[in-house]
């Protein structure tokens, strides 16, 4: 493989890891618009971040075999992906109401 195409694909996986994780770490820079944009209040923000840190610690373990099993690649497509639809979900707070709130409970 040349270098060329090999710098290319170092490029292109530089870019994906600024597009996936920014959208987790929204509150550090948004805090106030989330809660007005989702109708939600401090203390609820900070049990979504928690139940994600949760999410983060119980999926940590499988991500291992996940990664034996898949290539690169396809892992990498699929995170792209389902980042950019849940990123299109939370962009998008289709009702500022329960139902929202649960989804978005349900989503993280």
């Amino acid at each position: 493989m040349s270098p060329v195409k090999r710098y290319g694909q170092l490029a292109l996986v530089i870019i994906a890891g600024g597009a996936v994780y920014p959208l987790v770490y929204l509150r550090q820079n948004f805090e106030i618009t989330l809660l007005e944009a989702f109708g939600i209040s401090g203390v609820e923000l900070r049990d979504i971040f928690s139940l994600l840190g949760l999410i983060f610690v119980l999926t940590y373990v499988p991500s291992g075999w996940l990664a034996d099993r898949f290539s690169p690649r396809k892992l990498m497509a699929f995170s792209l992906a389902a980042t950019g639809l849940l990123g299109i979900l939370v962009r998008n707070p289709y009702q500022r109401s329960g139902r929202f709130k649960r989804s978005f409970y349900a989503g993280v």
